[in-house]
């Protein structure tokens, strides 16, 4: 009967680089301005539709939510779209920027 001998686990950051938690920090900080305005009307707009309105708070709460659900599913999907984009040529990027607008 044969063993197998026990092979050591190697650290992941030998697989990821020296650098990859900065270009991670890089990348997330670009979402910092994002969450400085997304916090705010997220806290403050349901009070002021529920006293303003007379919108009920749950249901405020359901379509924040709903949108995030979205949200999450279209972002994946519209960054794919775009890689496929730039993958053609600039000028296809440019023409769906041009629409989008």
């Amino acid at each position: 009967m044969t063993s197998a001998a026990a092979t050591p686990v190697e650290p992941a950051s030998r697989f990821i680089g020296a650098g990859a938690w900065r270009r991670g920090l890089s990348y997330g900080l670009l979402g910092l301005p994002l969450a400085f305005v997304a916090l705010p009307l997220y806290v403050i707009l349901p009070n002021h539709y529920a006293r303003e309105f007379g919108a009920p708070l749950a249901l405020l709460g359901l379509v924040l939510l709903a949108a995030r659900l979205v949200d999450a599913v279209l972002d994946p999907i519209i960054g794919r779209w775009c890689d496929r984009l730039f993958s053609r040529s600039i000028a296809a990027v440019l023409a769906a920027s041009a629409v989008a607008a």
